[in-house]
């Protein structure tokens, strides 16, 4: 499974990244200070989760989220919070994120969310192919 991993916090992304790579069927396969950086980054690539940080998408998060489902046709979008309050995921979420945990969240917590995203990345393309 194809990560990217969107922060400016340059010893979270790292730490991040070292702990993801150490899952067998995670690779992280792109890294971005932040969110326009990203949108310059990864179109064409083969990305099915991204995982960011709410206060790196400056302004217009919904916007930003939008524009990121538009290049990457199916990704996922897994946002990072600061705060663990359940009103930020709720605001992450409609904003355009398919999910939203506590950046401080364990590998195993990191590793089961991303997974149920990925579930549910395949399971929307199944149905796409069976509608066309």
């Amino acid at each position: 499974m194809n990560l990217a991993i969107i922060t400016s916090n340059d010893i979270y992304r790292e730490s991040l990244k070292t702990a993801l790579n150490q899952i067998t069927r995670f690779k992280v396969r792109l890294e971005c200070h932040n969110c326009s950086e990203t949108l310059q980054q990864i179109a064409g690539r083969k990305i099915d989760v991204v995982l960011l940080t709410s206060a790196d998408c400056g302004d217009d998060l919904g916007r930003t989220l939008k524009r990121l489902h538009q290049l990457v046709p199916g990704v996922k979008i897994l946002m990072l919070l600061d705060h663990p309050e359940e009103c930020w995921r709720t605001q992450a979420i409609s904003s355009g994120a398919d999910d939203a945990i506590p950046q401080y969240a364990d590998k195993d917590a990191l590793e089961e969310h991303i997974c149920r995203l990925s579930q549910m990345r395949e399971h929307t393309t199944k149905w796409r192919k069976i509608l066309k």
